[in-house]
């Protein structure tokens, strides 16, 4: 009978055994299942974020295409402007030489009113002669740069 109750023993132990080595299988894959239902959390966030950053990817493309519409429109609006201007400067080249011509026929010097009036001033250095010779010479040939820098 000891034979009997020893295998009996061993029987219990290894049951016991086993039932230890299942529950310890059941609480790891309790742990598992946690940590997929952690990760399955984590992917619907992750996939609704994706669809977020896909819906804005999807804005900005089309304010890109809108943005490249506008500068197109601005870069034609600004061609046409740069035209406008090189024939304004060319007709004002030509009054003035007409002008000039006119005013030669009447007998009147023209007076430049380009950047040397703006880059002298006359006043200042009428102003600033001392000696009444050259200050009288200087009024001869500036006077219409004088009489109009005066205010």
């Amino acid at each position: 009978m000891k034979n009997n109750g020893d295998k009996l023993a061993n029987t219990m132990s290894d049951v016991k055994n086993i039932i230890e080595r299942a529950e310890v299988l059941e609480s790891e894959l309790d742990a598992k299942q946690t940590k997929i239902a952690d990760a399955d959390a984590e992917i619907g966030v992750l996939q609704a974020r994706l669809k977020e950053s896909e819906s804005r990817v999807e804005e900005l493309v089309a304010e890109n295409a809108q943005l490249s519409e506008e500068i197109t429109k601005i870069e034609k609006s600004a061609e046409e402007m740069s035209e406008q201007i090189n024939e304004l400067t060319e007709e004002e080249a030509k009054v003035e030489v007409k002008v000039m011509e006119e005013l030669q026929q009447i007998g009147v010097e023209p007076v430049s009113l380009q950047a040397e009036g703006s880059s002298i001033d006359h006043v200042a250095e009428f102003k600033a002669i001392t000696n009444p010779v050259e200050k009288t010479n200087y009024y001869r040939e500036n006077k219409e740069k004088i009489l109009g820098g005066l205010k």
